[in-house]
């Protein structure tokens, strides 16, 4: 995980949003290779193992050899709209393989978001290990590609205004994303701004 991420990670417990102290046992130039993440809410700690973030008991680890064509990551870039360099970009699961290709050609950081160990992490690649919770900050991801089973009710608060969601056919669109378009394969939508609040204007006497 890179150490850039660790401003970023929040406790995923359900309590209000909360940093996490990090306690780093060894890295490798800008990575983590291993430490351990408390709360100091909850008290809770995560571990940090083989440069991965463990927000969830791991799975069994899987090689993923599916490796997108250039055509396939300048597609996904398009749809998450990767123009301009910079910022975090969640991939969920399936998307994994489009990490390296993506950090590398758009000049992105990928946070792979999966509950196995479906990817090394690289240069521009950071894997969190979770299961139904984004342990991420609020707003802290510019665009998220979903994947079956991920956790979409957490989507909204991981995601910017105006970021952009990508999401498999079969997949739901969620709450509080507005749909741009559809094909056999894939959606687009993008997060809606917040609510502003009903304020009440009182006419002085």
């Amino acid at each position: 995980m890179h150490i850039d991420l660790l401003d970023h990670l929040r406790c995923p417990a359900d309590h209000a949003e909360c940093w996490l102290v990090a306690a780093i046992e060894r890295m490798a130039d800008r990575h983590v290779e291993r430490g351990t993440l408390g709360c100091p809410v909850c008290r809770r700690s995560y571990e940090i193992q083989d440069f991965a973030a463990c927000f969830a008991t791991p799975a069994e680890t899987v090689e993923n050899r599916a490796h997108p064509t250039p055509d396939e990551v300048t597609r996904l870039a398009a749809m998450l709209d990767l123009r301009v360099p910079g910022g975090f970009v969640g991939l969920h699961r399936e998307w994994a393989p489009y990490a390296i290709p993506l950090a590398f050609s758009f000049d992105v950081h990928c946070v792979v978001l999966d509950d196995r160990r479906s990817i090394r992490p690289a240069e521009g690649v950071s894997l969190l290990i979770v299961d139904t919770a984004l342990p991420l900050a609020r707003g802290v991801l510019r665009g998220i590609a979903l994947g079956i089973g991920a956790p979409q009710h957490a989507v909204h608060r991981a995601l910017r205004p105006g970021g952009r969601v990508v999401g498999a056919a079969g997949l739901d669109v969620p709450a509080g994303i507005a749909l741009m378009a559809r094909d056999v394969r894939s959606w687009v939508g993008e997060r809606l701004p917040d609510a502003t609040p009903v304020v009440s204007l009182a006419r002085p006497r």
